[in-house]
């Protein structure tokens, strides 16, 4: 179970049971109806044809008619409930699942964090299809069973023999290609992978020249898949022609059993063909549910893997507010955090102690690798820490306005500047302007052609790096939050983006922000209050910076 209290085990099957109760009724008049066929005719063929009534032949005929209507309209009424019953589901789990596979997708555990937004479609998609149908028919083949076995013990054992040979080839089939199915789909995920990985990094494989081999390398994965897929196929190809033969090979051998207890006088020829249509209906679910097998289990992992997904996400909380926040002179603490990542040998941060206090700019420097990325987003909630806490002092505002973060890797959304920088809030004109202005980029955007409602395009596409570093920084500090985080914000800014902000750095400090700067610049350093040094996750070294911060001169400029 989940943070959240959302179990797909329990949400699926343990949810809704009114619904599902009222399934089940729909399903048992359903089935119930299809012996109306049947009983039909045994009607027509023992006593109409023998009597020649005619008013007995339409009677009977109406009855059935209507019994067939109120059969349809309970099937559809219970389509319509699993249609709703799926979407409940849907509704239910979706948000749960986004943010587990979210949160372990920024912590690095899951390659393939979109799999499980998959896994529920292929939950819901199963719930509306005909093979949970075939699901709900199966207890009622003992019921058609019996009524053969009433019509003459002989049609009820035919009915299952053939029965128990339909089981034992489909699981054959699903032992016989269950390997290829699993071993197709890896293939498929690494051909796939590897042009997702070319596509995101053209400029670099153009450039560089290795777009031939780049080629070659999908084309051999691809390859691989297909080849995969050819023989998935042909073995498939192979058990469904067998099925095939054993389903003709039921119709044919009811008919000629009834056939001949029919000579031999042991039942009607209205029998013999109520028998032959029975036995049909019988085994049409286990027919249904064998072509539907391998969608079924493909559901039952998905929703394994919902639920492990879930389950993965208890203790995962992020940042807890901490008492007496508004009095407090820090806006966030770690303590004794560590972080440890699966797969990386040794934590990516240990016991780590660290207080970000109010009007103060604290810098952490370190060699590559040393865990400062990982500081960062630990402090902002993102990873959540394996040992320690880490708490927020918020001056009673949401986390979404007292929080700032600029990351190492810039990325804007399809949209206007504007929409950037008020982070696709309503935008405040005032706060935009402000927040601009703090980042040096008011008079840029100003010359821009529509100026704050200048389209940036997917990812900032339409800026340049420097001007997409500098629209991230205003979205940072866009309404003065109470903590903000700045990794490598001047990696490319050229030397006016770096007076511009060192002013904005000086101007936050003042107005009381608590702000995280992850940087090597000189400039910088000269504006910390206090500088920390990182060595393979731990704190190596904490202190004051080597000159002092020229707050007041940067604040006139």
């Amino acid at each position: 179970m989940s943070r959240s209290g959302v179990s797909p085990w329990r949400d699926t099957f343990g949810w809704n049971k009114a619904d599902w109760a009222t399934v089940a009724c729909f399903s048992a008049v359903i089935n119930l109806l299809m012996l109306a066929p049947t009983l039909y005719m045994l009607q027509v063929y023992d006593r109409v044809l023998v009597s020649g009534a005619g008013w007995t032949l339409v009677a009977v005929t109406l009855v059935t008619l209507f019994l067939l209507v109120v059969m349809a309209a309970a099937d559809w009424f219970r389509s319509r409930l699993l249609i709703r019953i799926g979407l409940s589901l849907d509704q239910r789990l979706a948000p749960a699942v986004f943010e587990a596979a979210y949160r372990q997708r920024l912590q690095g555990r899951s390659a393939h964090a979109a799999q499980s937004l998959g896994d529920l479609t292929q939950v819901r998609q199963f719930l509306t299809g005909p093979g949970l149908l075939a699901l709900l028919d199966v207890p009622w083949i003992p019921i058609y069973v019996a009524v053969l076995f009433l019509l003459h013990p002989v049609l009820g054992w035919t009915a299952i023999g053939f029965g128990l040979a339909q089981l034992a080839m489909t699981l054959l089939s699903h032992i016989g290609t269950r390997q290829r199915v699993d071993g197709g789909q890896q293939a498929a995920q690494s051909a796939d992978a590897a042009a997702a990985q070319f596509f995101r990094v053209g400029e670099v494989v153009t450039a560089m020249g290795m777009g031939e081999r780049a080629r070659r390398l999908w084309l051999g994965r691809h390859g691989s898949a297909l080849r995969g897929e050819e023989r998935l196929a042909a073995q498939q190809a192979r058990w469904t022609g067998w099925s095939k033969w054993l389903r003709y090979t039921q119709q044919a051998a009811a008919l000629g059993v009834g056939a001949w207890l029919v000579i031999e006088g042991h039942i009607t020829v209205g029998a013999m063909i109520a028998g032959n249509v029975l036995t049909t209906r019988a085994l049409a679910p286990l027919d249904a549910w064998a072509q539907t097998w391998t969608a079924a289990l493909a559901a039952r992992k998905s929703l394994a893997r919902l639920n492990d997904l879930l389950r993965s996400a208890v203790g995962a909380a992020g940042p807890q507010p901490a008492a007496g926040a508004e009095a407090s002179p820090h806006a966030a603490a770690l303590e004794s955090v560590t972080v440890a990542f699966e797969g990386r040998p040794s934590p990516a941060l240990q016991q780590v102690d660290l207080h970000l206090e109010r009007g103060q700019v604290t810098l952490v420097q370190g060699p590559s690798g040393s865990g400062k990325t990982t500081l960062a987003r630990a402090v902002l909630g993102i990873v959540a820490p394996t040992q320690g806490q880490v708490r927020w002092h918020l001056q009673g505002r949401d986390a979404s306005d007292a929080i700032g973060y600029l990351p190492q890797s810039v990325d804007l959304f399809e949209g206007t500047v504007a929409e950037n920088i008020a982070r696709f809030a309503e935008p405040d004109s005032a706060k935009v302007i402000e927040a601009a202005r703090l980042a040096g980029l008011h008079e840029t955007i100003q010359r821009m052609p529509l100026g704050y409602d200048t389209p940036v395009g997917a990812g900032g596409q339409f800026l340049s790096g420097g001007q997409r570093q500098r629209v991230a920084l205003a979205r940072a500090v866009y309404g003065t939050p109470d903590l903000i985080v700045l990794d490598e914000p001047n990696a490319q800014l050229d030397s006016i983006g770096e007076v511009a902000l060192q002013q904005a750095l000086a101007q936050l400090r003042q107005r009381g922000c608590a702000v995280l700067v992850i940087s090597h610049r000189p400039g910088i350093q000269a504006l910390a209050d206090q500088v920390v040094t990182l060595a393979q996750g731990r704190i190596a070294q904490r202190g004051a910076p080597r000159q002092p911060a020229p707050a007041a001169a940067l604040a006139a400029a």
